[in-house]
């Protein structure tokens, strides 16, 4: 039995470490990456620290495609130029993409479709959500399982985890 392998695109901002912290909340899945555009202060630290969850020994890093041989799939909620770079080099690797990134220009879409000829780009729809405090929020973890039950097909040798949703 395995876990599912996850690089978390934009592991600095505010949903990538979101993603982090649901992934540490969720049987059955670790980070396998981290990534932040380069240049970036939060390289080199490690994304558990700065999700809020302690260490998990994943440093934030530059490079996507040195992950990649260690990851099953890709989150990614970034902004489109990452995106697309992110597609490229997921399908190049033969990586699930689970992409929620918006507001491409029309020839970012047709990147996109170009990448998802040769490769897997799930578009993250908002799945469940909660409402708090008055206003509907996705409800992360349910989110996040939606997205494993679309990735679990693809990975030969995952097997869900004791108390995955996935079992």
């Amino acid at each position: 039995m395995s876990d599912m392998r996850l690089i978390v695109m934009g592991a600095g901002g505010r949903m990538g470490r979101t993603l982090v912290r649901t992934i540490a909340e969720t049987a059955g899945v670790v980070v396998a990456g981290a990534v932040e555009q380069a240049g970036s202060p939060v390289l080199g630290q490690d994304c558990g620290v700065l999700a809020g969850v302690g260490a998990n020994g994943v440093a934030v890093g530059a490079d996507l495609a040195a992950l990649t041989a260690k990851a099953d799939g890709i989150l990614d909620f970034t902004v489109p130029a990452a995106s697309l770079a992110t597609a490229e080099v997921a399908a190049k690797a033969g990586l699930v993409h689970i992409l929620g990134t918006t507001g491409f220009a029309p020839d970012g879409e047709a990147r996109i479709a170009a990448a998802a000829r040769t490769g897997t780009i799930v578009p993250a729809a908002a799945g469940a959500s909660s409402t708090r405090h008055g206003r509907t929020h996705p409800d992360r973890r349910a989110v996040l399982n939606s997205w494993l039950e679309v990735l679990a097909p693809y990975l030969s040798d995952y097997e869900p985890a004791p108390g995955s949703p996935l079992q």
